[in-house]
């Protein structure tokens, strides 16, 4: 650890110390041209995340700006999660708004492994991002759907049931894509063992409704998908009851 001093004629235990790990005291006289000759900042991939850690400790907001602004301009659809952790490590509001702005921009080609590593409750604040773009740059509700489940998935006991309500809100998912509702009716199942009440239960029907009208499919995937088959064996009576009179009456 590097330490600095601020006053330089006290004895080292009256002294205030400022601990510094490596990359912040290789950074540090960067930040001392900074401050006394108002020289630029380079920031790149290699000091930004010390850049931004000392300019926090110094409450530099000149230093702090620089880093929001050059990892903004760094983002892409393959590093978004990373900085959605450093926003919410430094507590930067900029940086995270616009990484969930991004998110939201990137939903249409967004693979669920992707959707998986974000945290619900940023999730959930992407899809209200999603929800105020125009509808020429929306996701549809049905792909929507299926990254909603990878998502929950990814993160099983960071859901409550508040949360879950909000992330299948009929807002967000009007309608649902048949493999994930079968998964949503999982996990509003599961919800309904745990609490008396604050299930939504027009959830239930847009799912059902996405099962049957897809059933050959659903039933081709139930061929070969162990895990959909396991789902769909946990379901309850009165609902696989529900779906199996609904696919009767169409067909």
């Amino acid at each position: 650890l590097a330490r600095v001093c601020n006053e330089s004629n006290a004895d080292c235990n009256r002294k205030s110390l400022l601990e510094l790990g490596s990359m912040e005291a290789q950074v540090f006289p960067m930040i001392l041209d900074h401050m006394y000759s108002n020289s630029t900042i380079d920031v790149n991939n290699g000091n930004a995340y010390a850049l931004y850690s000392l300019g926090d400790k110094l409450e530099i907001s000149s230093v702090l700006l620089s880093v929001t602004k050059f990892y903004t301009k760094s983002m892409t659809k393959d590093n978004i999660i990373d900085f959605l952790a450093i926003g919410e490590s430094f507590r930067d509001k900029s940086l995270l708004g616009a990484a969930l702005d991004r998110c939201a921009e990137e939903l249409h080609s967004m693979d669920k492994t992707t959707a998986s590593r974000i945290k619900p409750h940023w999730f959930l604040e992407v899809l209200r991002r999603n929800n105020s773009r125009s509808n020429n740059y929306k996701c549809g509700a049905s792909r929507l759907s299926e990254l909603v489940v990878a998502c929950m998935e990814g993160h099983p006991y960071s859901v409550t049931l508040d949360l879950f309500n909000s992330l299948v809100n009929k807002d967000f998912l009007p309608c649902v894509e048949s493999t994930a509702a079968i998964k949503i009716l999982a996990f509003q199942q599961e919800w309904t063992k745990q609490v008396c009440g604050g299930v939504d239960d027009s959830l239930k029907d847009r799912c059902v409704h996405s099962i049957t009208n897809d059933w050959p499919n659903i039933r081709e995937k139930l061929k070969t998908d162990s895990t959909l088959q396991t789902i769909m064996k946990v379901l309850s009576s009165n609902l696989l009851f529900e779906i199996l009179m609904t696919t009767t009456g169409s067909s």
